[in-house]
C-alpha cells in the first residue's frame, strides 16, 4: 500500500473480529514502525505496554468508562497502552527548550501514529482511546515514577469492511500563505 493511500483510508476501528490472534511476527512488524518513529532530539521516551489478558483488559475498559470506544478494548487481539517518560522529550541539561515544556505527548503521537498507519497496511484496525483515568491505568500497568500512560490503542482485525470517513476540512480552511489569514489555496 502507498504512502498516501494508507493515509487516507486509515479510520478508527471500534468493532473487532474476537479472539483473532495477530502471528508474532506482524507484532514485531508494528513495533518497528514505533521504534523508527522521530522524537526530540532522539530521546524515543515512549514505552508500550501490550495488553492481551482478558481481565486487564476488562479493568481497562473499566478506566475506559463512557468512552465509545471501550468495548473495542475487549474484543482486539491486543491492546497498545503507550506511555512515556516525562521530563526529558523538550530538555536540554534539565532545561526546557522551548515555551512548550515538555514534548512527551508529541512524541508519543508520532510513535502512536507511526503504529497505526502500519497496522492499517497490513490490514488491522485500530482506535486511539485517549479519554481514560490516566492513573488508574498507570497503576493497573505498574508503571514506575516518571513514566505515564498516553493513549490505548486497541488493535485487530477489523469486524467491518469498510467505515466511512468522517467530514474533514479542505486544505484551503487551514493552509495559510506567509502570515496567517492569507490562504495559501484557493476555495
Amino acid at each position: 500500500m502507498e504512502t498516501m493511500e494508507c493515509i487516507l483510508t486509515r479510520r478508527s476501528i471500534r468493532s473487532f473480529i474476537p479472539d483473532k490472534e495477530i502471528a508474532e511476527e506482524t507484532m514485531r512488524q508494528l513495533m518497528e514502525a514505533v521504534r523508527w518513529a522521530p522524537s526530540w532530539a532522539n530521546t524515543q521516551t515512549w514505552e508500550v505496554v501490550v495488553v492481551k489478558d482478558r481481565d486487564l483488559k476488562q479493568k481497562l475498559v473499566d478506566a475506559a468508562g463512557a468512552n465509545r470506544a471501550a468495548q473495542a478494548i475487549l474484543d482486539a487481539c491486543a491492546v497498545m497502552v503507550f506511555c512515556s517518560r516525562r521530563g526529558i522529550a523538550g530538555a536540554k541539561q534539565g532545561e526546557y527548550s522551548t515555551n512548550k515544556g515538555d514534548w512527551y505527548m508529541f512524541d508519543c503521537a508520532l510513535a502512536a501514529q507511526n503504529f497505526c498507519l502500519a497496522a492499517h497496511s497490513m490490514g488491522l484496525g485500530t482506535v486511539y482511546i485517549g479519554r481514560f483515568e490516566h492513573r488508574q491505568v498507570d497503576t493497573l500497568l505498574g508503571l514506575p515514577q516518571g513514566i505515564e500512560s498516553v493513549v490505548m490503542i486497541p488493535l485487530g482485525y477489523p469486524a467491518v469492511k469498510e467505515v466511512k470517513a468522517p467530514p474533514r476540512k479542505a486544505s484551503s480552511e487551514f493552509v495559510h500563505a506567509e502570515r496567517f489569514g492569507r490562504r495559501y489555496f484557493e476555495g
